[in-house]
């Protein structure tokens, strides 16, 4: 499959040049984004597909359809698409993130978040990138305001999803884990399972019930 993407983009002002984006794009399997760079902040819902975020750190953390990935201002940043990977995608000018700070939203950790499937939110996406293509400049304003909103309310489901995702996370990984006990197992086969890499699957796991998963077993 080829790349295809659809995406809205105006400037707020000829002077500050300060941009709105919003869209949907589709990469197909084995593609790269590789050492990614923007002035912008954005967020981007993965609703199919796999893929692999890598930061300026080389720490690989993986997406999967349901997870929102950040990409914060003057930050390198690689994706790699295990799969055909369709997401959608809105940014604004990094001075919004003092504004979402002010609402209690940490843009900073974690890069990767997951929401789950709301087809609501891909509506709200469709929409705003609409207003956004259609509405006269004198509207900008108000088409920022929705796309402040709608990066709120992402934060906001991943933040009352937490608490159900730990619990289920935790279960998978015990149910797992007691498979097969008179066999060796790969706790980092586990880990992947799980879509986490292995320091993260064993540090949580660790935290959480006092043992790691080898000693689990």
């Amino acid at each position: 499959m080829a790349k295809k993407v659809i995406t809205t983009i105006r400037y707020l002002s000829p002077s500050t040049r300060d941009v709105l984006r919003c869209g949907m794009g589709t990469q197909p399997a084995g593609s790269c984004q590789e050492n990614f760079l923007t002035m912008e902040y954005a967020m981007l819902y993965m609703v199919q597909g796999r893929a692999t975020y890598v930061d300026e750190h080389h720490d690989a953390i993986p997406i999967k359809a349901g997870d929102v990935w950040q990409r914060l201002p003057n930050v390198v940043h690689s994706v790699f698409c295990h799969e055909v990977c369709t997401w959608h995608h809105v940014a604004v000018p990094a001075a919004v993130i003092p504004l979402l700070e002010v609402a209690g939203i940490d843009t900073i950790k974690p890069i990767v978040f997951h929401i789950g499937h709301h087809p609501q939110i891909i509506r709200r996406y469709e929409l705003v990138r609409r207003r956004l293509h259609d509405g006269p400049q004198s509207q900008l304003p108000y088409s920022m305001m929705a796309m402040q909103q709608l990066m709120i309310d992402m934060h906001q489901l991943a933040k009352s999803a937490g608490k159900d995702a730990e619990d289920h996370w935790l279960d998978r990984a015990r149910q797992l884990l007691g498979q097969n006990l008179n066999q060796r197992m790969d706790t980092q086969n586990v880990a992947q399972q799980l879509g986490m890499t292995y320091a993260s699957f064993r540090k949580n796991f660790t935290q959480a019930t006092g043992t790691s998963p080898g000693q689990y077993r």
